[in-house]
C-alpha cells in the first residue's frame, strides 16, 4: 500500500442569464474555492482520489453535487484536463496538462511532490443550450500529492502552483460583437 494519495478535484459552477441577477452573482461569488474531503474515509489501497463538485443556477447554487471516485491505480484515472503521472515510489507526481485544460500557456510538464497543491482556474462560454440559452462554466482544478494521514483540508491553503485564465466574459462578449 503506498503511504501517499494523489487528490484530484474539480470544482465547476454553471449559469446562463437567470444567474446572472444581483443575487445570484453574489451567491456565485462566495462559492468556495476548495471543498472538504476526509481522507479517512478514503479506503485502503487507493491511491488515487478524484472529487467532482458542481452548483448551477437551476437551483440557486444553493446545493453542490459531489461525486468522489477512489483508484487503486494510476491507470484508471485519466482526467480530461491533465494527464497525471508517479514514479514506484510516488515521492512526487506530474502533470501534464491538455488542451482542454482551459489556460493557455501553462508549463508543458509540472512537478508536484509530496504535501504540494497545484490549481488551475478558468472561466469558459459552454456555447447555448437546447433553449438557446447562453451558459458559461467556471472551473477550479486543484490537485495535492498527500499523505495518508492528513486530517485536513489539503485544498483550503494556498496552492503552492497556480495557474489562473479567468476572462472577463462580458467584455469578450461585446469584442466579438454581441450585445449586453
Amino acid at each position: 500500500m503506498s503511504e501517499f494519495i494523489v487528490i484530484f478535484q474539480r470544482l465547476a459552477v454553471e449559469w446562463g442569464r437567470k444567474g446572472q441577477s444581483a443575487l445570484l452573482t453574489a451567491r456565485r461569488r462566495e462559492l468556495p474555492k476548495s471543498y472538504p474531503l476526509l481522507l479517512s474515509l478514503v479506503p485502503a489501497g487507493v491511491v488515487t482520489v478524484a472529487q467532482n463538485v458542481t452548483w448551477t443556477d437551476e437551483d440557486g447554487f444553493l446545493h453542490a453535487a459531489e461525486t468522489v471516485q477512489p483508484f487503486e491505480t494510476f491507470t484508471g484515472f485519466q482526467p480530461s484536463e491533465m494527464q497525471v503521472t508517479a514514479g514506484n515510489t510516488v515521492e512526487s507526481v506530474e502533470l501534464v496538462p491538455t488542451p482542454l485544460l482551459g489556460i493557455p500557456n501553462v508549463a508543458p510538464r509540472l512537478r508536484l511532490g509530496v504535501g504540494q497543491v497545484a490549481r488551475f482556474e478558468w472561466n469558459e462560454h459552454l456555447g447555448t443550450d437546447d433553449t438557446g440559452e447562453r451558459r458559461v462554466r467556471h472551473t477550479i482544478i486543484s490537485v495535492a500529492l498527500s499523505p495518508r494521514t492528513v486530517n485536513r483540508d489539503l485544498f483550503g491553503k494556498l496552492p503552492d502552483l497556480y495557474y489562473s485564465h479567468c476572462i472577463d466574459l462580458n467584455q469578450r462578449r461585446l469584442k466579438a460583437g454581441g450585445t449586453g
